[in-house]
């Protein structure tokens, strides 16, 4: 008399989404022998539960088994790894600005990925480090690092480099019409010889405004 032993059943577990560059366990059953494919991003493809190391796209993985019996499944079992777009964050180009006098710092969403929290870091002449914007008033060179996260936890940072220059001084016996004028010309020419520099005065010579 032949015995026929049913199949193992292969479950590949549930569809999962993460970030870009991050690590997903996988979780296999069915079986004490595992057999994934593709091996692509796998830390052991004949485990029962692998790790997909940092895949960079979206990918399906199909699972057999086999059991203690040795006999083999017959239909594959399937998981999706969605992995998200990379969080790109832009915090300006870098550039040059009048010592002590108020600029203004925007963080972009690149990629439109849903960005809810911003931390500026270090938060040195800054009134708000948890904002997109933020308005820093500097009297030193300073390089800020802006980490940008979504809902779901994935991350983008960015950096910008602010050179500090500080301006001739205007006496309050200077401070009128045309003097004025003559004076704020000169700093903007001053200042235009610097790589990078973003001219905040206006061309009636009234005070830098914030970009």
């Amino acid at each position: 008399m032949v015995s026929v032993l049913p199949a193992p059943v292969a479950n590949a577990g549930s569809n999962t989404e993460i970030c870009y560059g991050k690590n997903v366990q996988l979780n296999g059953t069915g079986g004490i022998s595992y057999n994934w494919c593709p091996q692509k991003y796998l830390d052991n493809p004949a485990a029962g539960s692998p790790v997909v190391i940092k895949p960079q796209e979206t990918i399906m993985y199909s699972l057999f088994v086999i059991d203690a019996d040795g006999c083999t499944s017959l239909q594959e079992s399937k998981v999706e790894v969605r992995v998200t777009p990379p969080v790109k964050v832009f915090s300006g180009n870098d550039t040059s600005i009048v010592m002590n006098q108020p600029f203004q710092l925007t963080a972009v969403d690149i990629n439109n990925s849903g960005i809810n929290q911003y931390v500026w870091l270090p938060s040195y002449g800054m009134n708000n480090a948890l904002s997109q914007k933020t308005v820093v008033q500097l009297d030193r060179e300073m390089r800020y690092t802006v980490t940008a996260t979504t809902p779901a936890g994935c991350e983008g940072r960015d950096e910008i480099l602010l050179k500090v220059y500080q301006g001739p001084e205007i006496s309050g016996s200077a401070a009128t019409g045309t003097q004025v004028k003559a004076n704020a010309t000169s700093i903007m020419g001053q200042l235009g010889s610097l790589p990078g520099f973003v001219s905040a005065i206006q061309p009636n010579g009234s005070a830098p405004a914030l970009l």
